[in-house]
């Protein structure tokens, strides 16, 4: 499967690694297991890493994620979500994602590295908040 999820719940975060090329269902179905888990909380952050995605979400794809989101907004609205890729066409689509997410109060943003991605999603963690 091209998306593999699992929740750390200490860390109050859903980590997910997508591979290959997705659909829009598995993406789809990605989320909803992965809010229908019992160990899922409203707030979580997401840390997701698109490094070995080869292809990019394509644009038809963009708003029926943020559709499906909008859906979802009673468990997402609020949380982080950070994104990381290298590649710049993935960058591109993700960044629009992220941009349209504000629709569902989801605070998205792309990152280049893993570190980055981890150090704005808990930054508030490391400053004692």
């Amino acid at each position: 499967m091209p998306i593999e999820t699992d929740i750390d719940e200490t860390r109050r975060c859903v980590l997910v690694t997508a591979s290959g090329d997705m659909t829009f269902s598995q993406m789809a179905e990605t989320i909803s297991a992965a809010v229908r888990d019992p160990r899922f909380r409203p707030g979580y952050r997401i840390l997701s890493d698109h490094m070995k995605v080869i292809t990019p979400i394509r644009d038809a794809q963009v708003e029926q994620v943020i559709q499906f989101l909008e859906e979802l907004s009673d468990v997402m609205s609020g949380s982080r979500w950070a994104m990381v890729t290298t590649r710049s066409e993935s960058a591109e689509t993700l960044s629009r994602v992220a941009n349209l997410a504000r629709r569902v109060s989801l605070e998205m943003r792309v990152f280049a590295t893993t570190e980055e991605a981890e150090a704005w999603l808990f930054h508030d963690e490391e400053q004692g908040g």
